[in-house]
């Protein structure tokens, strides 16, 4: 008897299952195969309780709560190592750590993320953005008709893109951001190949110190003289995306998301946790 609760103890707590509901399913499958292996002791096998666990009655895994076991095991993972990096100094990532990031970040979000593609890419990872103004999408537009955020004012001069307009009703997103677009390109392009390849192209901001996500559009060029600031933002993504905390301070991770059916709907979202 003694022998065989020590062989229990010993194949569940020092197997490394990762959590305890695994341990408690090994220890089950553990009993199993003992009273297939040793149909006579099954009486003496029934009789033994630990503190630890009860084999007995132990709920098996579904296929759903392992992948959930997973997914926010991913999560916490993922997250704790974009805290650590936006910590670093420095505006870009080694490729390693870029590459595993990219992978994990991709499993977790349920979309894929990366750095640009063969026309465009992003010249850095990490950023710091600036609260702007809202855009002076429409020649009608005044601080009367803006719902959300309204002392955060309106830019002087229309986007590079041009009047966002679908008829009367704007269809800019309140989840936008503003870069060097001139940055982005791989071989030297005009301004009108510029706007053409990187019109209302996606990408995703990470807040790993609010554990938060934003699907954003590109909408505007931004180049800040000082070098202080990578990015421009919209007052809606500041305030949603938390990045005015103290703890945030404006810096993001950032990836370009190739969005081609347009299925990812812009806003700000708690990571592990998928677009609705």
């Amino acid at each position: 008897m003694r022998l065989i609760r020590q062989v229990l103890i010993e194949v569940v707590y020092t197997s490394g299952m990762p959590t305890a509901q695994a341990a408690d399913q090994l220890a089950a499958e553990t009993y199993q195969q003992l009273v297939h292996d040793f149909p006579h002791l099954e009486p003496l096998l029934r009789s033994i309780q630990t503190d630890k666990f009860d084999y007995l009655h132990v709920a098996p895994i579904t296929a759903s709560e392992q992948t959930q076991q997973l997914t926010t095991e991913e999560s916490h993972a993922i997250i704790q190592k974009l805290q650590q990096i936006v910590d670093l100094p420095g505006s870009t990532i080694e490729n390693e750590t870029l590459l595993y990031i990219e992978q994990q970040l991709s499993e977790v979000l349920g979309f894929e993320v990366s750095t640009g593609n063969d026309q465009f890419q992003l010249p850095f990872q990490k950023a710091t953005l600036f609260s702007l103004p809202h855009l002076f999408f429409s020649p009608t537009l005044q601080a009367a008709t803006i719902k959300n955020i309204p002392e955060a004012g309106i830019a002087k001069a229309r986007p590079i893109f041009g009047w966002q307009l679908a008829g009367t009703a704007p269809t800019v997103s309140d989840y936008w951001i503003a870069l060097s677009l001139r940055s982005l390109a791989t071989q030297p392009l005009s301004i009108t190949q510029l706007k053409q390849l990187l019109t209302k192209k996606k990408f995703c901001l990470i807040n790993p110190q609010q554990e938060l996500y934003c699907i954003v559009e590109l909408i505007d060029d931004f180049l800040d003289p000082a070098n202080r600031y990578q990015l421009g933002a919209s007052p809606q993504l500041v305030r949603e995306g938390q990045f005015w905390s103290p703890v945030t301070l404006g810096r993001t991770v950032i990836f370009y998301l190739n969005d081609q059916s347009n299925s990812l709907k812009p806003g700000c979202y708690q990571i592990g946790h998928q677009p609705s």
